[in-house]
């Protein structure tokens, strides 16, 4: 049963999750040197799925970025709109932001490596 309870609970942890993802990058020294910079979204993707934000490189791609708070929100992700749809990051509540930056990335990296033209 859900209730509004854990609904409200659970859009704050998501909204942590984004504010964490967005300062892990604030600092311009431990930011990649092909980031150019981060915004929020503001429209859904073309399949209706929610982007959280885009990264910008300085090659001028463009990343939509979806954050999720949960292993398992990201697989319910998955399941709705696909694996390729936007570069899905789970913020881990259990790992440190030099760790969490790392993975961030890395996930980046991977993605835009698949979608390179």
């Amino acid at each position: 049963m859900n209730t509004d309870g854990d609904a409200h609970s659970k859009r704050e942890r998501g909204r942590r999750s984004e504010e964490r993802f967005l300062a892990l990058f604030r600092d311009s020294a431990k930011a990649p040197d092909w980031l150019d910079r981060i915004e929020r979204a503001k429209t859904k993707g073309a399949r209706g799925e929610d982007i959280d934000f885009f990264v910008f490189s300085k090659d001028g791609k463009k990343t939509p970025v979806n954050i999720k708070s949960s292993h398992a929100g990201k697989l319910g992700f998955v399941r709705k709109h696909g694996p390729d749809t936007v570069c899905i990051i789970v913020m881990e509540d259990d790992q440190d932001d030099d760790a969490m930056r790392t993975e961030s990335v890395f996930s980046l990296e991977r993605w835009r490596a698949r979608k390179a033209p």
